[in-house]
Order: C-alpha cells, then sequence, then structure tokens
C-alpha cells in the first residue's frame, strides 16, 4: 500500500478519500484551488445559507452510513409527521393529495435496467404518461433537468427514495458547509496536510498515487485527457 498520496480537490469526493486514506495509515496532502473547501457542496455565508449543490441526505444512502459511522452527521432538520397531510403533488395542472397509483407502483418496482433510459423504460412497462409523471417527481433527488434521460436503474432507485413514506431525505442544519467543516476538522485531526489556496497546474511528478477529485474541466487540464467527457458533469466516477 502506498504509504503518500496527493488529493487534488477538497470537496466532498476529495474530503471522503482524503479521510480514509487517513484512517488507512496513509499520509495525505490534499490541494484546493479555492480558499474554501467544498466544491459544490458549499453554502452561501449568512444571512440567506444556500447550498450550491446538494441539500439533504437520504437516509439509506451511502453517504449517509459513511458520515454516521464517523459521527460526522451533525444535527438534522426532518419534515415533520403532521406536515405530510398538507403535502400536494403537481400533475396535469391539479394538485393532488397522492401521486397516482400508476406512479407508485412504478416506484415500488426493483427490475430498471442500467443501460435504457428511464422513460424509455417506464414507458413500456407502464405507458407515457405515468412514465412522465414519475421522472418529474424523480427530479426532486436526481438534481438533474431532464431524469427521464438518465439510467433506469438510477433513476428508479432515486424514484424509490423520493416516495418513501416517512420521508427519507433529512436535512443538515446549517447547510452543507456544515458537514464539510466536521469533514474538514476530521481530516486535520487525522494528520491530512490541507492546502487552499492551491491549484495545481499539473500532477505532481513525486512518484506517488494521486487523487483527481475535481470538476471533469480541471480533470481533462490535469490528465492531459480530452476524452474525459459526460453528458452531465456533474457527478462522474472514474476507475
Amino acid at each position: 500500500m502506498a504509504r503518500r498520496i496527493t488529493i487534488i480537490g477538497g470537496g466532498f469526493g476529495g474530503l471522503t478519500a482524503a479521510i480514509s486514506a487517513a484512517e488507512a495509515g496513509v499520509e495525505v496532502t490534499l490541494h484546493e484551488a479555492h480558499r474554501t473547501l467544498g466544491g459544490r457542496a458549499r453554502t452561501a455565508p449568512a444571512p440567506y445559507r444556500t447550498n450550491e449543490g446538494p441539500h439533504a441526505f437520504y437516509r439509506r444512502g451511502p453517504h449517509w452510513a459513511w458520515l454516521r459511522q464517523r459521527g460526522l452527521v451533525g444535527p438534522l432538520a426532518r419534515v415533520p409527521l403532521t406536515a405530510m397531510p398538507r403535502m400536494r403533488y403537481l400533475l396535469d395542472g391539479r394538485l393532488r393529495a397522492l401521486p397516482p397509483l400508476a406512479v407508485s407502483r412504478l416506484a415500488a418496482r426493483r427490475d430498471a435496467p442500467v443501460g435504457r433510459t428511464f422513460l424509455g423504460w417506464a414507458t413500456e412497462v407502464a405507458d407515457e404518461r405515468t412514465a412522465r409523471a414519475a421522472a418529474n417527481f424523480a427530479a426532486v433527488a436526481t438534481f438533474h433537468h431532464a431524469p427521464g434521460l438518465l439510467s433506469a436503474a438510477f433513476t428508479q432507485e432515486r424514484l424509490h427514495r423520493a416516495a418513501s413514506l416517512p420521508p427519507e431525505a433529512v436535512y443538515p442544519v446549517g447547510g452543507w458547509q456544515s458537514v464539510i467543516d466536521r469533514m474538514a476538522a476530521r481530516a486535520q485531526e487525522l494528520g491530512v496536510r490541507i492546502e487552499t489556496g492551491s491549484r495545481l497546474e499539473a500532477l505532481p511528478t513525486t512518484g506517488d498515487p494521486v487523487i483527481v477529485a475535481t470538476s471533469l474541466e480541471a480533470a481533462r487540464r490535469l490528465l492531459g485527457d480530452p476524452g474525459l467527457e459526460g453528458e452531465s458533469g456533474r457527478t462522474l466516477l472514474l476507475d
């Protein structure tokens, strides 16, 4: 196992990698081009604390389990059960107390394929109206403008979470920046060297492993690989 690694990018992914590596006894240096950590998980400062990216945890998601194991979740806000009777769903220009039964049935399925779009698959197993309504419903958990064009398996899993009762989503008090701040503190406790305002124009040449946890644009430049493209470009895992 490598004894030293460099991580480029101080967002949620970079900090997760830094903490995990440091827990394994690896010496870690993390470079963040901006003066503050967080990446898309930053939260705008007061008086209006606006999350620039994700805003909720899903209690059965991987982030939730990993952070809870390390005591990094922090205080949370939940949708009160007393508020649920007042929730409404917009369909065909009309507010409804419950989603259509066909959408609920679609959300309960577990056989959505990875290699097809959600809209194409859902139209076959239900109908186009139900498929579009379900895709729109899943948008709250996909953070994508057209979830029907995403992988059926991915969108279906998000649809199931969005339709869970009681609601699976919980919200970090203080925004996601509070979570990032706790992660940064834990990383430093473990000995991670964090360099903010440190924009690297090329990969280090020390011979040690490097983790690139940046935007695709920055990764293309650092790795010299113009083929690093993605249809969304927001979240991507490269092995």
